[in-house]
């Protein structure tokens, strides 16, 4: 898991979270200080290696905020997620 501020997120070029061709399995929302952030639980899918991850047990999550100056991942066995969202939602009450 990761947790990252994006200092400039407008001289990117792509969005933080890419969902062009992803199949999402679920969303959920937080509030992180006076940010919104979403998450995605999605499956990416490759045209030259196939889906990722490829294997129910494991999950791929992508998080923004919705000025995308705050990115957060998740990429590991899905039995995790919850310890990853009880994280996300703990990084609001550190100051």
């Amino acid at each position: 898991m990761g947790f990252y501020l994006v200092p400039h997120p407008e001289e990117n070029l792509t969005h933080n979270v890419l969902l062009d061709d992803d199949t999402i399995l679920a969303k959920h929302s937080f509030v992180l200080g006076n940010e919104s952030v979403i998450c995605w639980d999605l499956v990416e899918h490759n045209k030259f290696v196939g889906p990722r991850p490829n294997d129910p047990s494991m999950a791929l999550i992508r998080c923004t905020g919705d000025t995308e100056h705050f990115y957060a991942y998740f990429d590991g066995w899905r039995g995790d997620t919850a310890v990853f969202y009880n994280t996300l939602q703990g990084l609001g009450d550190a100051r």
